[in-house]
């Protein structure tokens, strides 16, 4: 096992996250992994394998919103758990984007043609 290596930039802020997650990821399922081997939550720990990152738990706030994000609200992630959730609410959020179009489709196909008109 390797020692955890710290970030360059934010490394106080890191290591009190890390501190507070116990140096493990903190991901209980937004994986799409139940972690049902390890008690519901992520078994990979700061220096195993993957490198390590803090980040929100909404991983598509904008750079400038991440960094306004508080310490406390910060979470551990393994890169794994981090990639396959980012990917999941994208997908979440591409799928919701389709649906309001739809409607707003609906909403505006209707104006002025005088579908409803009597």
């Amino acid at each position: 096992m390797r020692t955890h290596r710290t970030p360059i930039v934010g490394a106080k802020t890191w290591e009190a996250v890390m501190n507070r997650a116990g140096w493990q990821c903190q991901c209980t399922g937004s994986c799409n992994s139940k972690h049902t081997k390890t008690g519901g939550r992520c078994h990979v720990l700061t220096g195993g394998r993957e490198d390590m990152l803090i980040a929100p738990s909404d991983l598509l706030l904008s750079d400038v919103a991440k960094a306004r994000v508080p310490e406390g609200e910060l979470l551990a992630w393994c890169d794994s758990c981090h990639r396959q959730a980012t990917t999941k609410q994208r997908k979440a959020q591409s799928a919701e984007t389709a649906m309001d179009g739809l409607f707003a489709l609906e909403e505006t196909t209707n104006h002025g043609l005088g579908v409803n008109a009597l």
